[in-house]
């Protein structure tokens, strides 16, 4: 009995876990100047408003970031820093449903 019971939970388990899915999400991105020139080696920062921790990303030669696995319930604000200067901070918010959103930052250099 108790061996049909320990399955029956399983499969229980299972069956919800495939329901609920993946509900995570991602942003991704460029980082330029005010010319339109990327900027490799601006660092792009996404601050959890939640538990204030902060990731980085260090932009490689294609001027690109990524963050993924970010939580569908949680806004998170992203801004990128390159020598000093800052772009202006945008909000992937939770109430935004979109898997995965794309979100460019200029650095106000010439």
């Amino acid at each position: 009995m108790l061996r049909r019971d320990r399955a029956l939970l399983i499969l229980i388990l299972v069956g919800a876990l495939a329901l609920l899915g993946d509900d995570s999400r991602s942003v991704s991105g460029v980082v330029t100047d005010k010319r339109g020139n990327l900027l490799p080696g601006a660092v792009v920062e996404i601050d959890n408003s939640i538990t204030k921790e902060i990731q980085s990303y260090i932009v490689q030669k294609d001027g690109r970031y990524h963050f993924s696995d970010l939580n569908p319930n949680v806004d998170f604000v992203l801004h990128a820093l390159y020598r000093g200067h800052v772009s202006k901070s945008g909000t992937l918010s939770r109430l935004n449903g979109t898997k995965s959103a794309t979100m460019d930052f200029i650095i106000p250099i010439d």
